[in-house]
């Protein structure tokens, strides 16, 4: 390999993984903000994460929702990055880092970020969000692990070069794999499902 292709190589590499944490950290935060803040707007918690984050950071009136979702951006996008090292340094199943990096969230928004919000913000918070409820910890947990899983595998799947291989998708072929029992033969391409019959 020639040196030009080489850099060529690197800088494609390199490429993908910028976009993969790009997009693994703009998943990730809204796996986790939705379920959170749907919480919040049910009823179930009086723990408003995005309020609360805004306050913490010093924003006040109109900015405190745009701060907190702006500053949640930023530790979506934080620990996406720690994850790209994590799995560059521990090479383990995607599956594994998803499952790591949602309990890391759990701990770090019951430890860190909830006693906070309930110290120096007007929203309720403490350990694991107790003083806000004990549904905010159930949905805190489910919100955490699903961010972290959809993470891990959006930054596996974009990192990867297949993910960018131009695929082969012949939509007349589709259509009529759905109404008939042939399969393709070895090689060819179309989708055939099967089980479906005239």
């Amino acid at each position: 390999m020639t040196p030009d292709a080489a850099s060529h190589v690197g800088l494609r590499t390199a490429a993908r993984e910028v976009i993969a944490v790009l997009v693994a950290a703009a998943i990730a935060g809204m796996v986790w903000l939705i379920p959170m803040q749907e919480a919040w707007k049910k009823g179930w918690t009086d723990h408003d994460v995005n309020a609360a984050m805004g306050e913490l950071v010093g924003a006040t009136g109109d900015q405190v929702p745009r701060q907190g979702l702006f500053w949640m951006a930023v530790a979506a996008l934080v620990l996406a990055v720690l994850h790209a090292v994590a799995t560059a340094l521990i090479p383990r199943h995607w599956l594994v880092h998803g499952v790591a990096a949602g309990v890391v969230v759990f701990v770090l928004w019951g430890l860190v970020f909830a006693p906070l919000a309930g110290d120096r913000t007007e929203f309720p918070g403490g350990v694991f969000g107790t003083d806000a409820g004990a549904a905010i910890a159930v949905v805190a947990l489910v919100a955490a692990i699903a961010a972290g899983v959809a993470m891990a595998r959006v930054h596996a799947l974009v990192r990867s070069t297949d993910w960018w291989q131009r695929k082969h998708f012949d939509l007349r072929e589709s259509i009529e794999g759905i109404f008939t029992d042939e399969k393709p033969e070895a090689g060819e391409t179309g989708y055939r499902p099967e089980g479906f019959t005239e």
